[in-house]
């Protein structure tokens, strides 16, 4: 499943996700250009879909920390189907755990 999110592409490959910013202000908020995430090993998710002028985010949190995607709002059927796919895969209630506290994934580059 590959899905065009807000200045960044998604793909679900089996259990493995991968979120690629296609901008660089994305790059800066992604914090990496890329970003691998074994859906297996999530401890939360939660997803919100877009109404009116706002697209909706899909939290995902595993131990390096969130990533937040945005989607626009005319993308929720997309955003339905990633979140149906990502909640069947992850572990038992990681759709259930509060996702708002934890801080962003932030990628450790050693000099």
């Amino acid at each position: 499943m590959n899905i065009a999110a807000k200045g960044m592409d998604v793909a679900l490959d089996g259990s493995t996700l991968t979120v690629s910013a296609t901008r660089w202000a994305v790059r800066f908020v992604l914090g990496t250009d890329r970003r691998t995430i074994d859906v297996s090993t999530l401890k939360a998710l939660s997803c919100k879909l877009g109404h009116g002028l706002k697209g909706g985010p899909l939290d995902l949190v595993d131990a390096s920390g969130k990533t937040v995607i945005f989607f626009r709002r005319t993308s929720n059927d997309e955003l339905a189907a990633l979140f149906a796919e990502l909640v069947a895969i992850a572990p038992d209630g990681a759709d259930q755990v509060p996702t708002g506290a934890t801080p962003l994934f932030k990628e450790t580059r050693k000099p």
